[in-house]
């Protein structure tokens, strides 16, 4: 009874945990090397235990332990690369539209264009990716919410459409400058 409860519910923090600093880590790495994911969501982070099929069974248990799943950030589509922005030909490596991606994981800066001063930076889309993060974040602990901001656009006659949600969030932010 209690017990359990408890217990599913440390295991289930405790899960949260470790994915959100696997993801962390991920993201730090390609920032690191000079890269904007700019399309980061629940979908696009691989949750996997198939590190242990080439394990030796005395091997499993402490590996397990330590490093129960193991989380890949994956779909790299829309992504930007520092080097690409500076030295390739500029038709390749730029891009005319920033608001690439699911908009429920989108930044301001990258919904509200119009609150920004100019064309946006490697260092903005990477601080986008962290916004997007704090997103996938907010999907974790309230996994039965399949995006945040739900709720307040199902209340409305707004569509689920991207450029639906956008016109929405422009709108409420128009409001609230007010």
């Amino acid at each position: 009874g209690m017990f359990q409860s408890a217990n599913s519910v440390y295991v289930v923090t405790k899960t949260v945990f470790f994915l959100s600093r696997l993801t962390v880590q991920g993201l730090k790495y390609l920032h690191y090397q000079g890269i904007a994911h700019r399309d980061l969501k629940p979908a696009n982070v691989l949750v996997g235990n198939s590190h242990f099929s080439s394990l030796a069974m005395e091997d499993m248990g402490t590996v397990f332990r330590d490093r129960p799943i193991i989380c890949k950030l994956t779909d790299f589509g829309e992504s930007r690369s520092q080097y690409a922005q500076a030295h390739m030909s500029t038709l390749w490596s730029r891009t005319s539209r920033v608001d690439r991606g699911m908009v429920a994981y989108m930044s301001p800066e990258i919904l509200l264009p119009e609150r920004t001063s100019g064309p946006l930076s490697m260092v903005d889309l990477m601080c986008a990716d962290v916004w997007a993060l704090g997103m996938v974040f907010f999907n974790l602990v309230n996994p039965s919410q399949r995006y945040p901001y739900l709720a307040e656009v199902q209340k409305t006659t707004v569509t689920q459409r991207n450029d639906d949600i956008k016109m929405f969030v422009s709108e409420l932010d128009r409001k609230q400058a007010k």
